[in-house]
């Protein structure tokens, strides 16, 4: 049974167990009865905001809606740090990557519009994050011969590992942005970040949104040993040796199924 399956049924059990119809449920979250429906049976996606709402509707935690269906869970809200570090810039392999203000705010603008459309799928934790954001900025690249959020990314074990993300996301945290929830996840702990406002995106265009969108349609529901697989057969991190930065200009050297710049009419 899929993770999407186990998460669908849990919701009709928490619903049911409540005493509450389908069309209650979904007039609690501003949605029609189909649509709700689809959510119960696996059918469609649920967002982060909706599963906030239906943990309030059923009385827990966003975290125990989530993940209520896995043996054997832990889970723990942390709070953000109590000091915010003096610098936001992040080091790597004794290198300095300086992030813009320009730069850094277009990308927590698009972090949250992305966890907010996946945050809320089991699989969704910190690994599939840096991996879908390697795979939007790549692909856009080859694409478009240019940078949709230009973040710096080196070759890790695990795949590509997006420089600047977990300063971005400590930060975001300690503003109020977001919610890091841990818990075990298939015998591994993982990191779940969470949305707590919506994001502006009057920054991007409606081609940039809809090449973010069709990403993670099609990535963002692979775990985080698949997508980190599937991350290792991309020519760009073939060809950077370990921990090294991986070169934009490396995607045109593409093979299938890798390759999307015949796909550029279509974005």
């Amino acid at each position: 049974m899929s993770e999407k399956v186990k998460l669908a049924r849990f919701i009709q059990q928490q619903r049911i167990h409540q005493k509450l119809t389908q069309e209650e449920v979904a007039s609690a979250l501003g949605l029609t009865r189909p649509t709700y429906r689809q959510i119960e049976t696996g059918e469609r996606d649920l967002k982060v905001m909706e599963a906030r709402n239906l943990a309030d509707l059923f009385k827990m935690s966003v975290a125990e809606l989530l993940h209520g269906d896995e043996p054997g869970w832990a889970i723990t809200l942390e709070k953000p740090p109590a000091h915010r570090k003096k610098s936001s810039v992040k080091r790597t392999a004794e290198r300095n990557i300086h992030i813009s203000h320009k730069d850094a705010q277009r990308f927590i603008e698009m972090l949250l519009y992305i966890l907010g459309e996946v945050g809320a799928k089991p699989n969704a934790g910190a690994t599939v994050l840096h991996k879908l954001l390697y795979f939007i900025d790549f692909d856009y690249y080859e694409i478009h011969s240019e940078k949709l959020l230009g973040a710096t990314y080196t070759r890790d074990s695990f795949g590509p590992y997006a420089v600047e993300l977990d300063t971005i996301l400590e930060n975001m945290r300690e503003k109020g942005d977001l919610d890091l929830i841990k818990h075990t996840y298939h015998g591994h702990t993982q990191k779940k970040y969470l949305p707590l406002r919506d994001p502006d995106l009057s920054d991007f265009s409606a081609p940039e949104i809809l090449h973010v969108n069709n990403v993670l349609a099609r990535l963002s529901d692979m775990g985080a040993r698949e997508i980190r697989d599937y991350s290792h057969g991309d020519y760009p991190y073939r060809a950077t040796e370990q921990g090294e930065i991986i070169d934009y200009e490396t995607v045109f050297y593409r093979d299938d199924p890798y390759a999307r710049g015949e796909l550029h009419d279509e974005i």
